[in-house]
């Protein structure tokens, strides 16, 4: 049933942090994924409007400004909506182009205002679906699982072309979350993997089936909320994706600091080449943040809390054809 357009429309949507599993899943291995509490929002008003569009505060890491055109277009025809019609705002306090998500946020906060603008009542499923197309613009080849988790705003077990499974925490999972300094080249990283792999399937297959034992012994240890078990799980699954070759100087420079400063675990998070690593703590995290700090790296803390909530299986959302070159 359609309803009354709304003059002005906002929608926020999460980013996220890639636990376990990344590289791997493109190459039809599992992940583990979760939503963070850091946001993007759109903001929708009809063109001519006198409403001065809100935005949630911009952080110093954050970026603020118009929705890019070309995914304004997409999301517009995906949704039946003029763009003409449309003036469009967004900011953001989630870190913008180190791996946590933003594109994907961006995807799934633009579909639901431009759905609620229209008057569509959207399940997450369409949601979910939508984003994925607009995913395509920024990077090509998505895996899918960065728009699916954020999508649904809790944490997933993902392996495409099957249905996505949220997970049951046993207790939260405390991060500190860094973000390093030096410009990420993800696409060239995940090129080169990708390269590497055909030239020696025999090599990185066995790496790839590793990092899915590793993915799939920190479901367990999330499930029961043995921190001490998934940090030394972060801690292998680091090590092999140094093996990939998809880490960097200054992420492991960051992970060893992190490992140095007590956390239980540390590992790069997202495509790598670049951008940010994610810290397994129990206790002060502050202490942690402090010394990424002092070395000259921006930190902050965010907690995992896995809970039992449903997800949309009525189509296929949750599955994701398989293509090459998709981005993990």
């Amino acid at each position: 049933m359609m309803t009354a357009t709304p003059h002005v429309v906002r929608s926020a949507a999460p980013g996220k942090v890639i636990l376990l599993g990344e590289h791997a899943v493109v190459y039809g291995r599992a992940a583990l994924a979760a939503s963070i509490d850091r946001y993007v929002e759109v903001t929708v008003t009809r063109a001519g409007g006198s409403a001065c569009p809100a935005a949630v505060a911009v952080g110093a890491v954050g970026a603020t400004g118009p929705v890019p055109i070309q995914a304004l277009r997409r999301a517009a025809e995906l949704t039946g909506v003029n763009p003409a019609e449309l003036e469009t705002a967004v900011s953001a306090n989630l870190p913008v182009g180190v791996g946590l998500g933003s594109s994907a946020a961006l995807s799934v906060a633009l579909v639901r205002a431009l759905a609620e603008f229209a008057g569509q009542a959207l399940a997450d499923s369409a949601v979910c679906a939508r984003a994925f197309e607009l995913e395509k613009i920024f990077h090509g080849f998505p895996s899918g699982i960065d728009n699916t988790v954020v999508t649904y705003c809790c944490l997933i077990a993902f392996r495409r072309g099957s249905a996505v499974r949220p997970l049951v925490a046993g207790r939260p999972v405390p991060l500190v979350v860094a973000l390093g300094g030096a410009p990420r080249e993800t696409q060239k990283t995940v090129r080169g993997l990708r390269q590497r792999w055909e030239i020696r399937p025999e090599l990185y297959e066995p790496l790839f089936d590793e990092i899915d034992c590793l993915v799939s012994a920190a479901e367990s240890a999330i499930g029961t909320g043995d921190l001490q078990r998934l940090g030394a799980l972060m801690n292998a699954n680091h090590a092999l994706l140094q093996r990939l070759g998809v880490s960097t100087g200054e992420l492991d420079e960051m992970v060893a600091l992190a490992r140095a400063s007590g956390a239980l675990g540390a590992k790069l998070t997202g495509g790598g080449g670049g951008g940010a690593v994610i810290c397994l703590c129990h206790g002060d995290r502050e202490r942690l943040v402090e010394a990424f700090t002092r070395a000259g790296w921006h930190a902050f803390s965010t907690d995992i809390a896995g809970q039992d909530r449903g997800i949309d299986a009525a189509d296929d959302a949750g599955r994701f054809e398989r293509r090459d070159g998709a981005r993990a």
